[in-house]
């Protein structure tokens, strides 16, 4: 997860550059057009409509930390009460722009193209709790390569099965 300070100089580097950033779903796209440091806010121009909006940073770092701490966010995330989070009344403009720019900041961040929903994608950190059981887990240590499909444990076992060759209920 990148920090406030790796942000606000990913977004100072889109303006320097003068980058157009693509909506999600590439139906649109805008581009910094200025930067203020000092109440870390930056204003936007619409390709299309050319109005300018401000966007107040702390609300593009919030988004990012709900993304980094959920591995998604999406439009409908938003929509459905995240709004609240950024201090937004409803999700409307600039909403999906702060979306848009985020990819552009953390190269760990992907867009999702499965679907008709906006949204995004980041792997979970590595301390993240997974709390459900469904995982497989393959250890190649575990099994050896000689193709017979045993375990270690598999002798151990089979002494225990009365259909077994190495049936010994006395171990």
């Amino acid at each position: 997860m990148l920090t406030e300070d790796e942000l606000w100089s990913g977004v100072e580097n889109l303006f320097s550059e003068s980058t157009v950033i693509e909506s999600l779903k590439k139906k649109s796209n805008h581009t910094i057009i200025a930067t203020n440091p000092a109440t870390r806010e930056y204003t936007i121009k619409y390709g299309e409509s050319g109005n300018p909006v401000v966007v107040k940073f702390w609300k593009v770092c919030k988004m990012y930390s709900m993304l980094c701490d959920a591995g998604r966010l999406f439009n409908s995330d938003m929509e459905n009460g995240g709004h609240n989070e950024v201090d937004m009344s409803t999700w409307h403009k600039p909403g999906s722009a702060m979306l848009a720019v985020i990819p552009l900041l953390d190269s760990e961040v992907s867009i999702n193209e499965d679907g008709p929903e906006a949204g995004l994608y980041r792997n979970l950190p590595s301390n993240a709790v997974d709390d459900d059981d469904d995982d497989y887990y393959y250890d190649d240590d575990y099994y050896d390569d000689s193709g017979s499909g045993r375990t270690p444990n598999d002798d151990r076992s089979d002494s225990m099965n009365p259909n077994s060759h190495r049936y010994n209920p006395g171990r």
